[in-house]
């Protein structure tokens, strides 16, 4: 399936590539580098209520489809995913910061498998709206969206304005695979400006929300207006407890993994460790061991690569959030190499850091960028 660079400056309506009606557009940066990788077009609400219309005219007759028609479009943008695996794992991973072993990872476990036995309702599902944020988009799309098309809605699609672009390759893989024009939109955009119309509009029959809780919060108070059910996800601290018999070089390796890829992942990276008092030395020991040799020049290509933050906004709350957790008492147990001056200055890199909370004065909110962060907890 070949792949048009020019489909990222524009929306998908109506099985169609379009500009705006405005015709702005937003630069996107590779978070490694800094270098614009792509523009991307800033919908408004005209855009938003174009979609809803293209996906209402095409609801019925999709539904009307054999289910085992509509099941056959859905394994073929699924073999078509699966082919270009690769390429969409290196998208996501220039646009999100994320390794690109990682982010292959993730959209290889996401993709169905089997007979793909969905449920087929006894009416038409209606349309479904689905607002992304920049957290594992592809693979989270695939989830939601994929389940709703094979049963026969349609959907109107708003990504996050950081991570845009891997959602163009999903909307490719479906019209290349025979989705008919307007069962799958895709509109690009401010979450201030689409994301917004997208929640207010009265025609949906789900909407699905991925972000931060207080910009859900928003949107669940727009779709409440309308009375449009939402399905939220939110991004949860990770909290790993390393038992006393636990294999030690296992869980350092995991935890490590999950620190270096913090670009993209729940709680902004930053990870709660419990741990028993005699295995906290040879856990930093081996924690640091890794982040030591973390490599910052082989951003997203390497799984021993560290991440960058999503954008250089997150890279100043993290120091500040940092500066915070030490005036609480938070002891430091190590903080990481820094990167080369130049990596610094063009990617929004931080080092490593672990932490020992004890008191546990601090706590994990998974909206804040924590970044690559371990605290340690014995108590």
């Amino acid at each position: 399936m070949t792949h048009d660079p020019d489909h990222f400056e524009r929306n998908f309506i109506g099985g169609d590539w379009v500009f705006t009606r405005e015709g702005y557009d937003f630069d996107i940066y590779d978070p490694s580098d800094s270098r614009v990788i792509a523009a991307v077009p800033l919908s408004s609400r005209f855009d938003v209520a174009r979609a809803l219309a293209a996906a209402e005219a095409a609801l019925p007759d999709w539904f009307r489809r054999p289910p085992a028609d509509r099941l056959a479009v859905i394994r073929r943008a699924v073999a078509l995913i699966e082919t270009d695996i690769d390429g969409i794992a290196t998208l996501e991973a220039r646009d999100t910061g994320l390794p690109v072993a990682r982010a292959r990872a993730e959209i290889a476990m996401t993709l169905p498998r089997g007979g793909m036995a969905w449920q087929v309702p006894a009416r038409p599902p209606g349309v479904v709206g689905q607002i992304l944020s920049w957290s594992g988009p592809f693979a989270h799309a695939c989830s939601r969206l994929l389940p709703a098309l094979a049963e026969g809605g349609a959907c109107v699609v708003n990504p996050s304005l950081r991570a845009p672009l891997s959602l163009v390759r999903l909307a490719e893989c479906l019209q290349a695979a025979g989705l008919p024009a307007g069962v799958l939109n895709l509109v690009q955009g401010t979450g201030i400006d689409a994301g917004a119309a997208l929640a207010a509009q009265a025609g949906l029959s789900e909407l699905g929300f991925q972000g931060a809780r207080r910009t859900g919060r928003s949107v669940a108070r727009a779709a409440a207006n309308n009375n449009t059910p939402i399905m939220s996800c939110f991004r949860d601290p990770v909290r790993t407890a390393v038992p006393a018999d636990a294999d030690l070089d296992t869980m350092i390796g995991g935890i490590a993994e999950g620190v270096l890829s913090h670009a993209a992942r729940p709680g902004h990276g930053g990870q709660i460790v419990q741990v028993a008092p005699a295995r906290v030395d040879d856990l930093v020991a081996g924690l640091t061991g890794i982040f030591d040799a973390v490599r910052y020049d082989t951003a997203s290509e390497e799984p021993e690569s560290i991440a960058p933050m999503i954008a250089e906004v997150f890279r100043d709350a993290r120091r500040t959030l940092l500066d915070e957790c030490r005036a609480a008492g938070v002891e430091t147990l190590y903080t990481g190499p820094e990167p080369a001056a130049r990596t610094a200055r063009m990617g929004w890199f931080v080092p490593p850091v672990i932490l020992r909370d004890d008191r546990q004065a601090i706590d994990i909110d998974g909206d804040q960028p924590f970044g690559p962060t371990v605290i340690l907890r014995t108590a």
